[in-house]
């Protein structure tokens, strides 16, 4: 697993912030500098991929909130995964960046293949039936369970607050 060490004090701001990520993590020129986008390439990197951040308090103090949901959007899924109090599998485009945090929180959980993990009814129904034989569930019995809102849709809820 490839470790990587990302220190808080140099993002002063969201350019300074988005600036080190791309940097630390080798993201490409069409990395789109958000959440978002940050979430997608992580996701989607080969092989597992632990993130270190040293200095966090300063993520939050040179970045305010967002600095925060960069935290929370993980902190708070471990949070309701753990309540499950069952073993997960784990699929979507932020698979392998959350089964890190999870295991690092003690959450019993396993990343769907990685040719099952993307967001697709197929994808979620094949790796079901990959695991059914095991016991772990059955096709019919899965439901949904959405960690966070998109970005935009997030952004959407907070203009609307503001109004």
């Amino acid at each position: 697993m490839e470790t990587i060490i990302l220190d808080a004090a140099a993002m002063t701001d969201r350019a300074a912030a988005h600036a080190c990520l791309a940097g630390r993590l080798g993201l490409p020129a069409y990395y789109g500098r958000n959440l978002d986008a940050l979430f997608d390439l992580l996701s989607t990197r080969e092989g597992e991929t632990r993130l270190v951040v040293q200095n966090t308090p300063l993520l939050t103090e040179n970045l305010g909130p967002y600095g925060r949901a960069l935290l929370d959007v993980l902190e708070d899924a471990a949070a309701d995964l753990a309540a499950l109090g069952e073993p997960l599998t784990i699929v979507g485009d932020g698979a392998a960046l959350c089964g890190d945090f999870f295991r690092e929180q003690n959450i019993s959980c396993r990343l769907a293949p990685v040719h099952l993990r993307l967001q697709s009814a197929v994808g979620v129904g094949l790796a079901a039936c990959r695991l059914w034989p095991d016991g772990a569930v059955a096709p019919q019995a899965l439901a949904p369970v959405y960690l966070r809102l998109s970005q935009a849709e997030r952004e959407r809820l907070e203009r609307e607050k503001a109004t």
